[in-house]
């Protein structure tokens, strides 16, 4: 806790070291993960969800979330936004023009520089 701030930090399953960091109901920051149900379990609803998208499908070895997982398992109820910070650098211009129109009418979006987050 920072002054009145709530701060969480909880481990999450990776191969090394990572963890999400909730700051009241406010933030939520989770990425460089595959998708687990159970790194949900305690955090509370929040504005806004800092994550990741890394590949546009599921390749079953897959180290980091997927579109397709984020779409079909995540728990949306949480978070009002959900804002993709750790993006794949071999994206195309095709690879995002099919990420965005997946996107499109959810409360999902793609980070780029000079993103403000209002909150």
């Amino acid at each position: 806790m920072i002054d009145d701030i709530d701060i969480r930090v909880t481990l999450q399953e990776h191969s090394s070291p990572s963890y999400r960091i909730q700051i009241e109901d406010k933030l939520v920051y989770s990425t460089d993960v595959i998708y687990n149900p159970n790194d949900w379990i305690g955090c509370d609803k929040a504005a806004l969800l800092l994550h990741e998208c890394w590949d546009i499908d599921d390749n079953g070895k897959a180290k980091h979330t997927s579109l397709v997982s984020l779409l079909k398992s995540f728990p949306m109820d949480k978070f009002q936004n959900i804002l993709l910070v750790h993006q794949n650098p071999d994206w195309t211009k095709e690879d995002l023009d099919t990420i965005n129109k997946k996107l499109l009418g959810t409360n999902i979006g793609l980070a780029s520089d000079n993103t403000t987050l209002i909150i």
